[in-house]
């Protein structure tokens, strides 16, 4: 579990390539002080275990299917990445609750600055959009943000200066493609609204306008971007 908060920004020392198999080796200070081998660090906001730990760098391996469902297949040496140590019972959290299994890949379309702010605009997978909500949290390549606004299958994110120069922001352009996990709140709602295995409509929860669920929803902002709220009730 980690809490979106960028320890500091790695770089990939080397990248060993197997057939469907990479290991990363990355150079870091202030987060090996925080590692030993068998513990997970997030790099650009997936989960790895740490298989071997030097004085200046930490290697770790990366399996076919986060490949396939994460940015890291395009890593390569000088590369940097956002790093962050696993969340302790002791440590402060700071952004929100991240578990490092990224949901899917974005694409980052417009960067522009809006007086101190940095204003960024990602296109993000359709199977995303109903877990991302205004107002909500969402971790992209790691980083804990909050979804500023969502149009069209695209959320525009709004960096504070400290956000953007102590991440790989930085070095980011249009048309660069980046990690995204949906607030893990989000599934669980999903998993709410499901009717129990085997059950059909007659055996869901009950989910109407005035229900406390629904209204607590609302509050959230999870019910601002469904233009027809009544057919998300028939649904459910």
């Amino acid at each position: 579990m980690f809490t979106g908060i960028i320890k500091e920004i790695g770089y990939i020392q080397n990248v060993y390539r197997g057939t469907h198999s990479l290991q990363l080796q990355i150079r870091c200070q202030k987060t090996l002080s925080s590692l030993t081998v068998g513990e997970s660090v997030a790099v650009n906001g997936v989960c790895l275990t740490v298989i071997r730990r030097e004085k200046s760098f930490f290697e770790a391996q990366v399996m076919r299917k986060t490949l396939e469902r994460t940015t890291l297949t395009n890593l390569s040496s000088g590369t940097a990445v956002n790093l962050e140590p696993a969340l302790s019972l002791s440590s402060f959290l700071g952004g929100h609750f991240v578990t490092g299994h990224v949901d899917g890949v974005g694409w980052i379309e417009a960067i522009h600055t809006d007086d101190i702010a940095h204003i960024v605009t990602i296109r993000i997978p359709p199977e995303l959009a109903p877990y991302l909500a205004p107002r909500g949290s969402v971790a992209l390549d790691g980083v804990s943000l909050t979804v500023a606004a969502i149009e069209n299958l695209r959320i525009e994110i709004s960096l504070v200066p400290h956000t953007w120069q102590n991440t790989t922001f930085q070095h980011r352009n249009v048309g660069d493609p980046i990690n995204v996990e949906c607030d893990i709140l989000a599934r669980y709602v999903e998993q709410l609204l499901r009717p129990p295995a085997g059950g059909g409509k007659e055996n869901r929860r009950p989910f109407t306008p005035k229900s406390p669920f629904a209204e607590l929803l609302r509050k959230g902002g999870f019910l601002d971007s469904v233009q027809n709220e009544e057919a998300l009730y028939e649904e459910y």
